[in-house]
């Protein structure tokens, strides 16, 4: 991965865009319990397109409303992106199994991110479930609107139902080549 320097702006090679850092300051790691995380948050000047997301991605950014950030820690380097190279997958015979009974129960739609009650209290869920929140405060309608719903390039929602009730939602970025969810 390329290492920038995080005190310019940086021009990037898809389009007419950079990426200006409007927050940099020492944090608790919200993934490593007593560890310091250092994380520019930069806003996009220009048009996001679905290559320059791409590119973005594979620089290993990820986005948190209309900013993007990606972790520039001194002394770790753990937050490592999960990649999967769909040419390459090769689906096991148990994960077949998964697939074929999610195939007959679920019903999954694609669309815009959607905010209500029951989006906002599964985001807190998995959120706590995981030891994400630092103050333990749950978010708002508004909280989730602005970190996930509003966005800076082609944002969707994968809902998954069960018998018409929604269970999981991904809010998935999406390139040309490339998704972030």
């Amino acid at each position: 991965m390329r290492q920038l320097d995080p005190d310019k702006p940086i021009r990037l090679s898809s389009g007419d865009c950079r990426l200006v850092i409007v927050q940099d300051q020492f944090q608790p790691c919200p993934y490593l319990d007593g560890e310091t995380a250092r994380m520019p948050l930069r806003l996009p000047v220009g048009t996001v397109t679905h290559e320059l997301t791409d590119q973005l991605l594979a620089l290993g950014y990820r986005r948190s409303g209309d900013f993007l950030y990606r972790a520039q820690c001194s002394t770790c380097q753990e937050c490592k992106p999960t990649r999967v190279e769909v040419s390459k997958f090769r689906s096991a015979k148990s994960l077949r199994r998964v697939k074929n009974r999610g195939d007959r129960d679920l019903v999954c739609t694609w669309g815009a991110p959607v905010v209500d009650a029951k989006r906002v209290w599964m985001f807190n869920a998995h959120r706590d479930q995981r030891g994400l929140g630092q103050d333990n405060t749950p978010i708002d309608a508004e909280s989730y609107r602005l970190f996930l719903c509003d966005t800076c390039c082609d944002t969707r929602e994968l809902s998954v139902w069960l018998n018409d009730k929604l269970v999981a939602v991904a809010i998935v970025d999406v390139g040309r080549l490339s998704t972030s969810a």
